[in-house]
């Protein structure tokens, strides 16, 4: 394959074709118990189809970002992976300007994330984009991991949809 640039890639709302796909890149990147079932990806993708993302390169998906509105003003990303063949350049931080971008359309001041306290590389990446780490959860996850807090603000106010 030819040298891959951030500026090849197609972020698009995801679709029912693309969970396949998704779903490899769950197995591929987070631990077994921690993998979420087709059937759940399929149902973020039924309430939150316009913040369910995938990152596309020449018709291949190499990632994906789901988010969740809580509260009509609080952006929750509940998972973002990156297959792990295309780590490391980028696409992760992209998909992450990208949810952004969506969730203050959307009317979200504040964007909330959970991320594994061993998960250096994410943490950092969360860091380098104006998130805060604001409080530990022990035992979170299911191999028995702590979880780190972590929240962005995206603007000052809350505007009103009219």
């Amino acid at each position: 394959m030819d040298e891959l640039h951030i500026n090849d890639v197609k972020i698009r709302e995801a679709s029912v074709n693309d969970i396949d796909k998704i779903y490899l890149i769950e197995k591929l990147s987070f631990h077994e118990q921690e993998v979420y079932p087709k059937n759940l990806l399929n149902f973020y993708l039924s309430i939150a189809p316009k913040t369910f993302l995938v990152a596309e390169v020449r018709d291949k998906i190499i990632g994906y970002v789901i988010a969740v509105i809580r509260r009509g003003y609080i952006g929750h990303v509940v998972s973002i992976a990156v297959d792990p063949s295309f780590r490391r350049k980028g696409f992760g931080k992209l998909l992450m300007v990208k949810i952004e971008e969506v969730l203050k359309v959307l009317g979200c001041v504040i964007l909330r994330l959970e991320v594994s306290k061993t998960n250096t590389a994410a943490r950092n990446l969360y860091l380098n984009i104006g998130f805060v780490e604001a409080y530990e959860v022990p035992k979170y996850y299911f191999n028995g991991c702590d979880a780190i807090i972590m929240f962005k603000l995206l603007s000052k106010y809350r505007q009103t949809l009219v």
